[in-house]
């Protein structure tokens, strides 16, 4: 029995615009609570290795898949899963700059004088 084949659908483009205007939206964000500079370019980073992630995914998708291509494609999504844990872990544990603190928010001078 054969199966019938359907032609291209943009389910993969609409994937690619909602990633890029959560994106865009988690960007605005960032810059309209005026968190520290550093935080706002690591959003900047972010947004650009999605675009970057989306072209990538875009010519796989209407060029049938060059290998190479998949390569950079999967780079890329790692790229993004460690941008984004990055930003994460920035919003999570900011720092303060006192002393190195750690996600319980101790100092760990103070925990090192407290072992000592």
């Amino acid at each position: 029995m054969a199966v019938p084949v359907k032609p291209k659908s943009f389910i993969p483009e609409l994937d690619g615009l909602r990633g890029i205007a959560i994106a865009l939206v988690m960007l605005y964000h960032l810059w309209r609570s005026r968190q520290t500079p550093d935080l706002f370019r690591v959003g900047q980073k972010l947004v650009y290795i999605i675009f970057i992630q989306a072209a990538i995914g875009y010519i796989q998708y209407f060029s049938d898949v060059p290998p190479l291509l998949v390569g950079f494609h999967i780079a890329g999504a790692t790229a993004v899963w460690v941008v984004t844990i990055d930003l994460h872990l920035r919003v999570r544990y900011p720092q303060d700059g006192v002393g190195d603190r750690g996600p319980a928010g101790a100092d760990s001078h103070a925990v090192e004088n407290h072992l000592a």
